[in-house]
Formats: structure tokens, sequence, C-alpha cells
């Protein structure tokens, strides 16, 4: 195998099972608050918590890495991204009663889907729904149109307008497939050259959502407590100082989300359990969070960087590892030789 597909392999495995080991981490810890959490002995990463419920096995993982995969085996199917085929894989899951910890979101989309009231290019919610729901959708997205960031924001618009409409939650998906695009052929992290490539990406949907993360060098600098006040007030449009709200957690605006994934990765962008920690300790809506996390890290640093244990561990883990490969199989058939 040459090295270069050799590094490639590795790093999409690393985004997929780093997307379910980040979602498996904090599914059992789903909408706890800030200080519950950071009240917790660590490391978190340490091992896969118990589901209160009692009724996941360790290592279950939810909706989030579901629609991550969703969207992979589509593209897999048709060697690119196509949102009638995209919505196809997603159906079943609501259909089928599969869905774990489906959102509120994406199942008031998805039912009218399956109800047969409307087709996938009318089925996004209408502006004002700023869900996060679809940024772990493009996941897939960002490993199929690393080198091609031209069609990266049409691609993320169409498997985004599934379950929104609204420019915002589209210009957080794409901010993340880019920043995905860049981590999976970086071999070190450069802050400029990555935040204008997510932020040249979000800018075509949303100016504010741009200019937000051109702060990100002043964000870094800040306390990691002034920081997350900061991404609260920006995501919530509010003044200066104390944000309400803050000590919930992360919530699932995706304005608010796709910032706190990016501050999660930049303060920690060579240490995988260190950046999922921190998305954990965070509060709110961890498991998405953590598994957006958790897939940027795996991207950059390869599926070697996920300890063994977590990546053995979580559930449907050969199956997700066999995903990526397949994945990857499919871009150097469609799209690796014309790059030679």
């Amino acid at each position: 195998m040459h090295p270069q597909e050799r590094k490639l392999r590795s790093r999409f495995r690393g985004a997929l099972l780093g997307c379910a080991v980040g979602d498996a981490l904090g599914f059992p810890h789903q909408d706890y608050s800030r200080s519950f959490m950071r009240s917790l002995p660590g490391p978190l990463t340490a091992a896969f918590p118990k589901h209160s419920s009692g009724f996941y096995p360790l290592g279950q993982y939810s909706d989030d890495t579901q629609e991550a995969c969703a969207v992979a085996e589509a593209i897999i199917e048709s060697g690119g991204v196509d949102g009638q085929i995209v919505a196809e894989h997603m159906i079943p899951l609501w259909r089928d009663q599969l869905i774990v910890d489906r959102s509120l979101a994406g199942t008031e989309a998805m039912q009218r889907i399956v109800k047969g009231e409307t087709t996938w290019e009318h089925s996004g919610l209408p502006l004002g729904r700023i869900e996060n729901c679809s940024i772990p959708r493009v996941i897939a997205v960002g490993l199929w149109e690393h080198a091609h960031l031209e069609d990266l924001g049409d691609s993320a618009e169409k498997v985004t307008a599934i379950t929104h409409r609204d420019p915002r939650p589209i210009a957080a998906s794409a901010a993340y497939a880019a920043a995905l695009a860049y981590a999976v052929v970086s071999d070190d992290l450069i802050l400029g050259t990555f935040i204008d490539q997510v932020s040249r990406a979000a800018g075509r949907f949303s100016g504010d959502l741009a200019e937000a993360i051109l702060d990100f060098p002043r964000i870094l600098s800040q306390t990691e407590y002034r920081a997350h006040e900061i991404i609260c007030r920006v995501a919530e449009g509010g003044p200066e100082g104390r944000t309400p709200g803050f000590d919930e957690g992360v919530t699932d605006n995706a304005i608010m989300t796709i910032l706190a994934v990016i501050y999660d990765f930049l303060k920690n962008p060579f240490d995988f359990e260190k950046a999922v920690e921190s998305a954990l300790r965070a509060g709110g809506d961890v498991d998405t969070v953590a598994a957006l996390t958790g897939a940027l890290s795996g991207s950059l640093l390869g599926q070697e960087a996920i300890p063994e244990h977590l990546a053995t561990g979580v559930l449907d883990s050969v199956v997700i590892g066999d995903r990526a490969d397949r994945l990857l199989n499919r871009w150097l058939e469609c799209k690796g030789p014309k790059d030679e």
C-alpha cells in the first residue's frame, strides 16, 4: 500500500471511529450541566460509562454516529453526495425505529419524509430553526471532499437541507466539513490557514459565523471558562458579560456547537483524549460535541491516536472501520486517480 493511501486510510478510520467513540463517551452524560460534568472524577475517557437507563450496552453511540454512517453509506453507493440517496439511507433509522436518542428537530423533519408528506428538497425546517443535528452528517462530506474544496459547500448544504433551511446551521455544517477536510490532509496544524479555510466555508452562508471563527486567536488566549462564555454569547447574540443559561453547557444551537468543537480541538490538537475530555467537561449536548470533536481529532491524528480500548470497545467498531475503508476505496475509485 502506498504511504499516502495508508495515511488516508488511518485518517478516514480515525474520523468515523473518533465520532463513535466521542459519541459513546458522551451519550450517558447527555444534558448534564457544566458544573456536574466538571465535578466528575476523571479522566472521562478512561472507559465507556454505563447509561442510567440500563438498557444500552457499554460503547453505545447515539443518532449522531448513526447519521454520520448513513451519509457515508450513501456516498459509497452513489460515488458522490446525492441528497436523495442520503435521505434514502436516513429514512430506515426513523421508519424502523432504529434511531437512538433521536433529536426532536431531526425527527420533525424526517417524519415528514417517512410519511410521504414531502421530499428531501422541501423537508427542512423553516428559517429560525438552528439546531445542530445536521453537523455530524457532514463528517463523510469532509472526508469525501477533502481534495475538492470547491464542492464542499454544495455538498454540505445538500445533507443539511434535509432537516434545516436556515443558513446558520448550513454554515455550521460547511465550517465543520472544511475543518475536517483540512485535518485529514495535514501533518501539522497552522492556525491561520486552518481558521481561514473554515471561515471561508462558513462565510458562504453566514458572515456572522465567519467573523466569529476569525476571532479564534483571541478566544484561544482566554481562560477556558471565559472562552466558553464568549462562545455562548456569540451563539445567542447577547451583550458582553455573563450569558443566561451558561452553566447548562453547550446547547443544540448549531453556532454554539461548531464554535465549541473548534475550541476543544484547537486547545488540544495533538491529543485525542484531552480534546474529547474538554468536550465532555463543557456539559450540555455532550454526545454531539464529543462526537464532532472526536471525529475532527481522529481525522488529523489517525486511528492510532484513539486509545485501543475505546476504538475496539465502541459498538460496531469493526463495521465502522470497514465503512471508513470502503469510503476511502470509493474515493480512490472516483476522485483519487484524477489527482495523481
